[in-house]
């Protein structure tokens, strides 16, 4: 349901939202660390910090690497 969702909502914007490899790859649990973390900035943290910029713009993946 989600490549499905992602897929419309790529084709509605000229661009690839989320790819199979990656949704298989997040339902694979590739992407956890057993190793401490190496930032010092919580997502939460940085959320209230980027809150005003976050959604304002749209950035094609396609246009900043393929075109």
């Amino acid at each position: 349901m989600v490549w499905f969702g992602a897929k419309a909502l790529g084709w509605s914007q000229g661009d690839v939202v989320l790819t199979w490899d990656e949704i298989r790859g997040l339902t694979s649990d590739l992407l956890h660390s057993n190793d401490p973390p190496t930032g010092h900035t919580s997502l939460s943290q940085w959320l209230t910090q980027n809150l005003a910029r976050l959604g304002v713009r749209y950035h094609s993946e396609l246009a900043r690497h393929f075109r």
